[in-house]
């Protein structure tokens, strides 16, 4: 084991994989669940080695001794930096899954913490994801130790790719809100804004979502600093799959907004992509949301910097698919977007940038002057654009021109450029997408010579479907 521990050391001073290799090669038939929780372990924290892990998976395998709580709590955090989209990694997963099941001892907070942090890179699509998640859950709703903050904020954050589409994570949640109820200490801005990132996969529809927000809403009350430029991206972007419906988002979006007004410097390109993406189910009907936009309004006139790489932003711009530009806050936020979407480098921009960016303003009226002036800068970034559009993109980027008309010029100028990317689709559109670009368009007047084109570029492929009586 002291060779084990040595060959770490060096890795991690001088970065040489060939150390770990041999000695893992020499020495891995006669490790225990000590040495391979450690090494997992370490690998876990190192990040830049790769093992072997289909030797790892076949010692593990081989043991039949129980593990101790350390050795769950260090097998499980050493999964953090691995992708559940790895075979290799999901075989591995069942082998760990075998020994943190048979454990009896209890695990303690910073075995809890370390645990569920290691899941980060999991996805729960996954079988073999699931099964390690009821093997963890016992041991959760078991746990006598309190979690402090930093333990429920590590935990929370290692969920960022489970959905509770599946039972085992409404289970996982139900275990966790207890521990997050009793975290008495005050929370800083960190620990707020990992564990509200690590929702980011969760729909407040389901009632065990709406539950966690609420346990986490006196203690984001009860916190007294701000939150800085990464913590207020990763606050917002958990929310992207909360709809503002639910009284219980509304009410952790105000108790967020004062501790994100306290912030007083530049945001980073990531903390103003991370926002914006992440109110793709906030409506600004809601008194709360807008206030939210308000105090991003804000923050965006003071980002500075060149926005490396552009794709992000023109993707973050679908966050805004449920803001509508009748209310003057969001008209503010897309003033305040303007000198943000100069500065993008119009040739990084592909098909789906420009879809994802246009899919974000189905709610906008072409009445509204900070629109029709980010149009103008997009527009130039379309025409640039060299990449064949696929079926998907043509129709989510027409969709989202649904209540706007060809009144402006702005408007006309913006289908123009869009029109040579239809007319290229050699992709056939299904129905669903025909529908979508027809309602697109449902505003605009064929009188118009640039309106026309592109009706006639849909025509050919509502001709290549058949009965126009469909759409």
């Amino acid at each position: 084991m002291n060779l084990i521990k040595q060959a770490f050391d060096e890795v991690n001073q001088y970065h040489r994989q060939s150390e770990i290799d041999k000695v893992l090669k020499i020495n891995i038939q006669f490790m225990n669940l000590i040495h391979l929780s450690s090494v997992l372990q370490k690998a876990g924290k190192i990040g830049h080695i790769r093992l072997p892990l289909s030797s790892i998976t076949n010692r593990l395998k081989e043991i039949k001794d129980n593990a101790n709580a350390q050795n769950v709590g260090n097998m499980v955090y050493g999964l953090r930096r691995l992708s559940s989209e790895n075979s290799d990694v999901r075989s591995l997963l069942l082998a760990i899954s075998y020994h943190v099941e048979r454990c009896q001892e209890e695990l303690k907070a910073q075995e809890i913490g370390n645990a569920l942090y290691g899941l980060q890179e999991l996805n729960s699509d996954h079988s073999e994801v699931r099964t390690l998640l009821r093997a963890l859950l016992p041991h959760i709703s078991r746990c006598r130790d309190l979690l402090n903050a930093q333990a429920v904020s590590n935990a929370m954050y290692g969920l960022k790719n489970l959905s509770c589409d599946y039972s085992e994570v409404k289970a996982l949640l139900n275990a966790l809100i207890p521990h997050v109820q009793k975290c008495n200490e005050p929370w800083g801005g960190q620990a707020i804004g990992n564990s509200i990132y690590g929702m980011q996969s969760m729909s407040s529809n389901f009632k065990e979502v709406r539950s966690l927000l609420t346990a986490l809403l006196p203690i984001v009350q009860k916190s007294d600093q701000g939150l800085n430029a990464q913590e207020i991206g990763n606050c917002l972007l958990g929310f992207r799959k909360m709809t503002s419906n639910h009284v219980e988002v509304r009410a952790l979006l105000s108790a967020l907004i004062p501790r994100i007004s306290m912030f007083d410097g530049e945001l980073s390109h990531q903390s103003v992509c991370n926002s914006i993406y992440g109110l793709q189910y906030l409506s600004s009907n809601h008194s709360e949301v807008k206030s939210l936009l308000t105090t991003l309004s804000r923050l965006m006139m003071r980002t500075g910097g060149e926005l490396k790489p552009s794709t992000l932003l023109y993707n973050s711009f679908q966050g805004l698919q449920r803001m509508n530009s009748d209310h003057p806050e969001v008209r503010s936020l897309l003033s305040s977007l303007i000198p943000i979407l100069k500065r993008c480098n119009k040739e990084d921009i592909t098909a789906l940038n420009i879809s994802n960016f246009l899919l974000g303003f189905q709610k906008m009226k072409s009445d509204s002057p900070e629109l029709l002036s980010l149009l103008v800068i997009f527009t130039a970034h379309v025409s640039t654009c060299k990449e064949e559009f696929r079926a998907q993109c043509v129709s989510n980027s027409l969709f989202g021109l649904q209540n706007m008309n060809s009144d402006s010029h702005e408007v006309i100028s913006l289908l123009s450029a869009l029109t040579p990317h239809m007319i290229r689709c050699g992709e056939d559109m299904d129905l669903q997408q025909l529908r979508n670009c027809r309602v697109g368009l449902q505003n605009m007047d064929k009188d118009n010579d640039d309106v026309q084109r592109c009706f006639d570029a849909l025509l050919r492929h509502m001709e290549l479907h058949g009965n126009d009586d469909d759409y």
